[in-house]
């Protein structure tokens, strides 16, 4: 079946890998460079956040932890970029609780004090810590990985093209599949998404060359990730906004509130700072993953509304989107 997919980011992307891999000729229409989309400005872990609680949040988690168990046996995850780490999340109003923790793995639990369990994690002023082993998207390495796989082995290469309305694409393919994040407000008129600026920083330093990846952490809406190179720390969350003007002073104050979390970075206050901004596409009612009203007989499977959650999501989502298309005659 030829199918168009709308959209580059990493939602669009593994949803052309899962088709391609399922045998569909698939054309991708992009007007931005996936490298320049919003999924390139994400921090990029199996941790959900950002994104409205929904009964398909549940099955979109199993089955993408399904699909990256999967890849880490086949070694397909260390092909694209995508590498096991430890991560600790800090909290200062109680336990961190999360009905996803079961999907990743070693999670242990603390509380600050002597003896606690993740010594040098939790400060004063913190209440409760949990640690777990889970899964980083390195996105300089999978974005292109992904790209290249697409290209090389299922001739799918993304066209430019700007679409102001899914009804100028439906006569490209026998199904049009919307991975649009934040413009999916304006090309199907959903009031239920809303644009959610992040700036992140990318710092890619001599001085966190001996970083250890496995002291990730997330503290008061601060985060330190690992990178191949670096290091990338975030974040912030402005709710309505789309400006993706970067802001120095920002980001200068994002890598304070990193020391600060991780002091092992001190040095990195004197490298090259590279801030980021994206809009992540948060929508009211969860995320939309569905087969929506066809266009002058054209099936249209809508798949956004990831939120902060579109890296975590992505892989269960792109096999959810095959299974849609799947059923049509």
């Amino acid at each position: 079946m030829q199918v168009v997919v709308v959209g580059a980011g990493v939602v669009g992307l593994m949803a052309a890998h899962a088709l391609s891999h399922r045998g569909h000729a698939v054309e991708v229409l992009t007007h931005e460079d996936p490298l320049a989309t919003t999924s390139a400005t994400a921090g990029a872990s199996f941790k959900p956040r950002l994104v409205d609680d929904s009964p398909l949040l549940r099955p979109l988690l199993v089955a993408s932890r399904d699909v990256l168990v999967g890849w880490t046996s086949s070694g397909f995850a260390t092909t694209l970029g995508i590498r096991r780490h430890r991560h600790a999340v800090v909290t200062t109003n109680g336990p961190f609780e999360g009905d996803w923790l079961d999907l990743v793995d070693d999670v242990k639990r603390s509380v600050p004090g002597p003896g606690a369990g993740l010594s040098g994690v939790a400060a004063p002023g913190d209440t409760a810590a949990v640690a777990f082993t889970t899964w980083f998207f390195d996105v300089d390495e999978v974005l292109p990985a992904l790209l290249g796989h697409l290209q090389g082995d299922h001739a799918v290469v993304p066209r430019h093209r700007v679409v102001s309305r899914l009804e100028e694409v439906v006569d490209l393919g026998e199904v049009v599949v919307n991975a649009t994040g934040v413009a999916a407000s304006r090309l199907v008129g959903d009031p239920d998404v809303v644009a959610v600026r992040g700036t992140v920083v990318r710092v890619r330093s001599a001085a966190v060359a001996d970083w250890d990846p496995d002291r990730s952490m997330s503290r008061h809406g601060s985060y330190v990730y690992p990178r191949r190179d670096g290091v990338l720390v975030g974040g912030t969350a402005d709710w309505g906004a789309h400006d993706r003007t970067p802001d120095g002073g920002l980001a200068r104050r994002l890598v304070d509130a990193a020391v600060h979390l991780a002091p092992g970075l001190a040095d990195v206050r004197d490298a090259e700072l590279e801030p980021m901004v994206g809009l992540r596409p948060w929508r009211r009612g969860g995320v939309r993953v569905e087969r929506g009203t066809d266009l002058a007989g054209t099936p249209v499977i809508h798949a956004y509304g990831h939120g902060g959650a579109g890296w975590t999501l992505a892989p269960g989502t792109a096999e959810r989107v095959a299974d849609l298309v799947a059923t049509l005659p």
